[in-house]
């Protein structure tokens, strides 16, 4: 009797079931991936979103400073505070994000229709001390801002538009991880 025919397809079948085994695990596990992703994503727009309704308030309390705020606003009625934006680059950033109750980085700035980053009233922009904010050869302009050295993992965009010396500027926030 030979049983070389039999080793052969019990050898076959053993490797088959690995194959498909090994198969049903990679795909699971990078789907699982793609699912946290999205999850993050979602959380980090969610995030965003709630950074930037805080923003467009006055905040609390109305006449809020360094030592009394509660949430950070920096527009009455559509319209940018000047004063309390000068506030809001003052205070701690850690400090800031536990008002926003976000743990993600963040950074905000304001353009003009051009797309230029906007000097209002000596402030560039707010936010992580990481990101690069200085002004331009004009005196009185901004620099574009330069998010190149900092590690993004993930980064979502929003952007809110405001009134600020009667013209409408847009008001643009990036949260990253």
């Amino acid at each position: 009797m030979d049983f070389k025919a039999q080793a052969w397809y019990a050898d076959f079948a053993i490797g088959l079931l690995l194959f498909f085994f090994t198969t049903v695990i990679y795909f699971g596990y990078t789907d699982n991936f793609q699912k946290q992703d999205r999850s993050e994503l979602s959380d980090m727009l969610t995030d965003a979103r709630a950074v930037s309704s805080s923003l467009i308030l006055s905040g609390y309390p109305n006449d809020w400073n360094g030592s009394t705020v509660v949430r950070i606003g920096i527009s009455d009625d559509q319209r940018l505070n000047a004063t309390k934006l000068q506030l809001f680059s003052a205070l701690n950033y850690t400090l800031t994000k536990r008002r926003f109750a976000t743990p993600y980085e963040y950074f905000v700035f304001f353009a003009n229709n051009k797309g230029e980053v906007l000097n209002v009233s000596g402030v560039c922009g707010v936010g992580s001390p990481l990101v690069n904010t200085s002004y331009g050869a004009v005196q009185g302009t901004c620099n574009p801002i330069n998010l190149t050295g900092i590690s993004l993992k993930n980064i979502v965009k929003t952007e809110r538009y405001v009134v600020y010396n009667s013209s409408v500027v847009k008001m643009e926030i990036y949260l990253w991880r």
